[in-house]
């Protein structure tokens, strides 16, 4: 409710906890059912790259470690392919398996790789990999995306930029490093999308009320208003592959929009209406329940 209040209809959210995390998903966020909220389910495979890639001043075990994950993550592709072509050659005889299944979009190019990375050599690597199996990406996190741009550009590799609130990954870091990221992204012709905090955020995935405001710190260090715009709304929902749905207001694409009284990435600015699907969404939440309370216990006594 509170992040509906601040004009974020729809989220990309995606499972925590091992380094193969799983489906992620495009959620409208309201609705009674699952089916209801649900715009893209599966909307791809999340991997945390970066546990592909641990850190430590062992560098044998490092190797080790990385090689050994990876050469996990081959054996469940193979065994995917293999299991679809079962599938498709002799689908009688060959038993669902839901695990397998859920992965065939993945294999065959309709759903992409989700990877977790910030530093160089993870988004890199990451690169590398899926190319190397033919898979469609996106990088979530990007840290260090300018640095590997070329790269990026020439594969086809958007990012979701994670998080615009964050401090230099290192000491010799300019202190506007995530500030300026998104221009220094558009600048290299890298399609980009500013996602706001994720559960590894300060603040987590409950601050994503916020989202506006990491555009506009972009838009304060560089990025044209447009392309700051642009990045919360329409190319989130390109690089999503639900742009045929939301993102902009045309014709034909669902009536998921916001009225507000002013620029909404001003923090004055306040959503007046919003629509998901053509349904006007409640836009009350706990904060606004407590400052009506408080408010009263003070108007008393005044």
């Amino acid at each position: 409710p509170v992040a509906r209040a601040g004009g974020v209809l729809v989220a990309m959210t995606a499972p925590r906890g091992r380094w193969l995390r799983g489906q992620a998903a495009v959620l409208q966020l309201d609705g009674w059912t699952v089916s209801e909220m649900a715009l893209r389910a599966p909307a791809g495979l999340y991997v945390d790259w970066s546990a592909v890639h641990p850190r430590g001043d062992d560098t044998d075990a490092r190797r080790k470690d990385r090689e050994k994950k990876l050469a996990a993550f081959d054996d469940l592709l193979d065994e995917v392919k293999r299991y679809g072509a079962a599938r498709e050659g002799r689908p009688d005889e060959t038993p669902t398996n839901v695990r397998l299944e859920s992965l065939l979009p993945l294999v065959s190019g309709d759903l992409p790789l989700i990877v977790d990375a910030d530093l160089q050599s993870e988004i890199e690597s990451a690169v590398v990999y899926a190319q190397s199996r033919g898979l469609k990406l996106i990088i979530y996190g990007g840290y260090d995306a300018a640095a590997c741009a070329e790269l990026l550009k020439n594969y086809d590799v958007p990012v979701i930029i994670a998080s615009t609130y964050r401090l230099p990954l290192r000491r010799d870091d300019a202190y506007d490093a995530s500030y300026t990221l998104p221009e220094r992204l558009r600048k290299a012709g890298v399609r980009f999308a500013i996602g706001g905090p994720g559960a590894g955020s300060p603040g987590g995935a409950a601050s994503a009320r916020n989202l506006p405001y990491h555009a506009a710190v972009a838009a304060a260090y560089g990025l044209p208003h447009d392309a700051a715009l642009r990045s919360i709304t329409l190319s989130a929902a390109e690089i999503l592959g639900v742009d045929d749905r939301i993102g902009s207001i045309n014709e034909g694409k669902d009536a998921t929009l916001l009225i507000t009284d002013g620029d909404i990435l001003e923090t004055e600015t306040h959503v007046q209406d919003a629509y998901i699907q053509g349904r006007k969404v409640d836009l009350g939440s706990r904060h606004k329940m407590l400052y009506e309370k408080y408010k009263q216990k003070y108007d008393r006594q005044r």
